[in-house]
């Protein structure tokens, strides 16, 4: 299901829709991760979720506004952000006029942004190696 999502999402990334989608499905490979693994005998991570939060945060800063993006982030938020309420689709300037790009952006703190597109492709990397790593399927 996350390789759909993420790949509908490049088809159509200024889609708030299709960002949420990957959203939730970059997160919760954490919660599937972690019961489907974590008791095997070479789980190499913590042994309980909010520690293997802490964990995959750890390996990819932008996994915790990836969690503050798809859920309440109400019980111990990774940013400051409110979830969409924080996210809008936005036009920046790259330079000069001619230069624009149309991407999602969420604030998670007072004058800080993180671009989505950049953050899910973080994620979906640490997640492709950690699958390829413990050879999860």
């Amino acid at each position: 299901m996350v390789d759909q999502d993420y790949a509908d999402y490049k088809q159509n990334p200024t889609s708030l829709r299709l960002a949420y989608h990957l959203a939730v499905s970059l997160f919760h490979l954490r919660d599937w991760t972690f019961a489907e693994h974590s008791g095997a005998g070479n789980w190499p991570y913590a042994t309980t979720i909010g520690d293997y939060q802490r964990d995959l945060e750890n390996l990819c800063g932008d996994f915790g506004y990836m969690r503050d993006l798809a859920m309440d982030a109400s019980k111990k938020p990774s940013t400051q952000m409110v979830g969409l309420a924080n996210t809008e689709v936005s036009m920046a300037s790259k330079g000069n006029a001619f230069q624009t790009r149309t991407s999602i952006v969420s604030e998670t703190a007072p004058a800080k942004h993180v671009d989505f597109e950049n953050a899910a492709d973080a994620v979906m990397s640490m997640w492709n190696k950690l699958f390829a790593t413990h050879g999860w399927l």
